[in-house]
Order: C-alpha cells, then sequence, then structure tokens
C-alpha cells in the first residue's frame, strides 16, 4: 500500500487485513469449517471496509454511444 500511494497518482487506496484464525481446521479445504471462517471473514469485512469513503469514490458515468462489437473486437486484437 505505501509504494502504491508512493508512486502513483491513486489519491485513494484501500486494503483489507489478513484473517486471522486460530487452530486447525481452516487448510487444507477438506478441513475448512465453513461455519467458522464465513463468521471471522464477515468481521474481518465489517472491521476493515468503510462503505461510506467506497460511496464517495464512485463518479458519475459519461455514456455516450454503444460501442459495436466489431470495434470492441479491433481495439482488443
Amino acid at each position: 500500500v505505501p509504494y502504491i500511494k508512493n508512486n502513483t497518482q491513486v489519491k485513494n487506496v484501500l486494503n483489507v487485513s489478513k484473517l486471522k484464525i486460530d487452530g486447525r481446521g481452516f487448510t487444507p479445504e477438506v478441513e475448512i469449517r465453513y461455519d467458522l471462517f464465513s463468521k471471522y471473514a464477515l468481521e474481518c469485512v465489517e472491521e476493515n471496509i468503510d462503505i461510506n469513503t467506497i460511496a464517495s469514490m464512485a463518479k458519475n458515468v459519461n455514456f455516450n454511444r454503444i460501442v459495436p462489437f466489431e470495434e470492441i473486437k479491433n481495439r482488443v486484437i
């Protein structure tokens, strides 16, 4: 995150911390306790994501025409 802030024009860099889970039962996939994983994942999101900050970053879309598929294809290929 500091690299992005210091070396780009990006004003807001958001991040979510790594999910911290004590004990076994979460890896490998055959041992995942989905009930606990989901609980911890939701707590992590609630602690790290501010929906108002994300909403404030939104911009109005300027839509002036429908781009035909052939034009999109020609730009990509």
